[in-house]
């Protein structure tokens, strides 16, 4: 008879109701946070690439001065995020009569393992093997093009079987706004 009694006592049925669906609503809740902690970097990542291109494009020459100035004003954008772990590059690409050239590239941030190997100004031959639209850029005509990537760290799922980690990146195509080529400025100058 007690054990009769116990089967249909509903009084602990919500708690136990409550132990089975708990870990599931943990788990979506914590998900949705980081599924939007990832979109807000990608949204980051998307804004630094065309400020990164837009800057440089708004300018005829460019100094190392300015080069600085407009990485710096790039990573603004990545705030709350850490921004020293963006890896920055942008390159002017000229059209010599169909073929893509790299007249100038500087690049800023370190490498995918976080150490301190900062990334590379592209090359020519890095740029051949890449596919670009064949209407980008005009015959003898340039474009400025931002490359900005990123390794977005979750906050939660690194603890569970789930890899929540991913590398964000992005690029812009931007024509420069003052002349046919940002000419890059080389003359060696202390910065203020």
């Amino acid at each position: 008879r007690p054990v009769a009694d116990c089967l249909r006592d509903p009084g602990g049925v919500s708690a136990v109701e409550f132990a089975l669906i708990a870990p599931f609503l943990i788990l979506i809740y914590l998900g949705t946070i980081e599924l939007s902690l990832m979109l807000i970097a990608d949204r980051k990542v998307t804004s630094t690439a065309s400020t990164l291109g837009d800057l440089v494009a708004r300018d005829t020459v460019v100094d190392e001065c300015d080069i600085d100035d407009i990485f710096a004003a790039s990573r603004i954008i990545f705030q709350p995020n850490d921004s020293a772990s963006a890896q920055m590059r942008v390159t002017s690409i000229l059209n010599n009569a169909g073929t893509y050239t790299v007249d100038w590239s500087e690049a800023r941030g370190p490498n995918d393992s976080g150490g301190s190997t900062t990334i590379v100004p592209i090359t020519t031959a890095e740029l051949a093997s890449r596919t670009f639209n064949a209407n980008l850029i005009t015959d003898g005509g340039s474009v400025v093009y931002a490359e900005v990537s990123y390794f977005h760290q979750a906050l939660f799922v690194n603890y569970s079987a789930v890899d929540g980690n991913a590398n964000l990146s992005d690029e812009f195509f931007v024509r420069p706004r003052r002349t046919d080529s940002v000419v890059r400025d080389t003359t060696a100058m202390t910065c203020p």
